[in-house]
Parts: structure tokens; C-alpha cells; sequence
């Protein structure tokens, strides 16, 4: 079957992809890799008809396939991978593919990955030293974002509550103690080599301060301006 990885948040579709990859490989299946931009016909009957008589599983993973121009080469392309049943195909697009051409792909399953609310790519990026443009610019789409939601509310309030959720689920990475999903326990155990045990807990302790300030009115600025400031500062 083809697993087509696609949507707006180009990251999370391909960190899935990559995952699948890399789990096949840890099975001990033949991965076979195609570039989509650049394949022909013939190198795609070359790259399906490889063999190892060792090896049971084959999985053919193939990137951008479908970001070429429309052609009778794509549609040959995609006909050969939809029909190809010695093993299991995943593609990855880097962008979200319309649904004209989602109906053209009978038989295959579709992963869309949507963008999410900026507050998981805040979180996501959450490091010992946080002052770096990039962060800057996620908190600041979170904050906006936050407001527009809720206009009356304190945009500081939402985000340091999901970021101590956020610390939390890496103090249990930590502890061995994790129970989600394992592609989460990946990214997280990702996330949580680059804190050491002690400056999660400084930046756990940091943040319930700055929640208690802030829902006592004891804060010295705008509650958003004062936690990116706790934040950007090195742990």
C-alpha cells in the first residue's frame, strides 16, 4: 500500500515520514530511497525490482513525486507505485497536495499534517537557551495568536500553563516514566538530552513563579513580555 505523508505543516509530515523509515530499518526490512523530482520509469522498475533474498520486508520511500509538473511520466510513476504489492511504498510532499489530485491516488492512505496552533511549535522548541530569533519570533505568533482567540485574556497565562504541561512530559522522559505514543517518546527524548536533570527543574521552578506573580498581579511588565524574557534567558 502507499502512504502518502502531505499538508501544511511540512516538519511534522516529514518527521513522520522519516519515522516510518527508520522503524522499517529497525525491523530489518530492504529501504529503498527515490528521489520523485528526478525519477524515470525505468529507474523506478530498476529500484522495485531489487532483490534480497535475505531480507523479507521491502519498503520503497519516495520524496516530491508529485511536486513535478503533471506528465503521462508522473501518471506512469504513480501507477507503478500504487500497483506495486512485493512491499509497502511511503512518500513524502512538501507541500499539501490538492484534493484533484488526492482523488487520483485510489487505494492510497492518506497522512495529512495541518498547521497546529503556534503553541506546539513554541513548546517544541524549548531548549536551556532559548535566546535565539527563531524562538523570539514562535513566542510572538503565540502571543498574537493567543489573543486573537481571547481577547480578554492574558496570553502569558495559556502558554506558561502548556509549558509546564511541556516540562512535565520531559522530567518523565527523563525518569523513564513516559507513557505516550512512541513516535511522542522519540521527539521527546530528543528534547529532553538537551536539559540536564537540574536545569528542567530550575526551569519547572521558574515557571510556577511566574504563574503564582502573575495570577497574584504581582508581575513587573505585560505578563507576555515578562515570561519571554524568563525564557530567553539561559536556564
Amino acid at each position: 500500500m502507499l502512504t502518502m505523508y502531505h499538508g501544511d505543516d511540512a516538519a511534522a509530515s516529514l518527521a513522520a515520514f522519516d519515522e516510518r523509515v527508520a522503524a522499517a530499518k529497525k525491523a530489518g526490512a530492504m529501504v529503498i530511497g527515490v528521489d520523485g523530482k528526478k525519477l524515470t520509469v525505468e529507474e523506478l522498475n530498476t529500484a522495485l525490482a531489487q532483490q534480497d533474498f535475505f531480507v523479507e520486508q521491502k519498503l520503497v520511500a519516495v520524496k516530491n513525486l508529485l511536486s513535478r509538473p503533471k506528465s503521462k511520466v508522473r501518471e506512469a510513476l504513480v501507477a507503478q507505485l500504487l500497483a506495486f504489492d512485493e512491499g509497502d511504498v511511503v512518500a513524502w510532499e512538501g507541500k499539501k497536495i490538492t484534493l484533484a489530485t488526492a482523488k487520483t491516488l485510489v487505494g492510497a492512505r492518506l497522512q495529512v499534517f495541518n498547521q497546529t496552533d503556534k503553541i506546539w511549535s513554541l513548546v517544541a522548541q524549548l531548549a536551556p537557551d532559548n535566546n535565539n530569533a527563531h524562538f523570539v519570533e514562535t513566542y510572538e505568533e503565540c502571543v498574537a495568536q493567543a489573543k486573537a482567540k481571547n481577547p480578554n485574556s492574558e496570553p502569558a497565562v495559556y502558554i506558561v500553563a502548556t509549558l509546564l504541561w511541556q516540562v512535565q512530559q520531559l522530567l518523565d522522559v527523563k525518569a523513564d516514566n513516559f507513557r505516550g505514543a512512541p513516535f511522542a517518546a522519540n521527539r521527546m527524548k530528543a528534547q529532553a538530552s538537551k536539559f540536564s536533570l537540574q536545569q528542567l527543574y530550575q526551569l519547572q521552578t521558574r515557571l510556577v513563579d511566574f504563574d503564582a506573580a502573575a495570577k497574584s498581579g504581582r508581575l513587573r511588565m505585560a505578563g507576555s513580555e515578562e515570561l519571554l524574557l524568563s525564557l530567553i534567558s539561559a536556564i
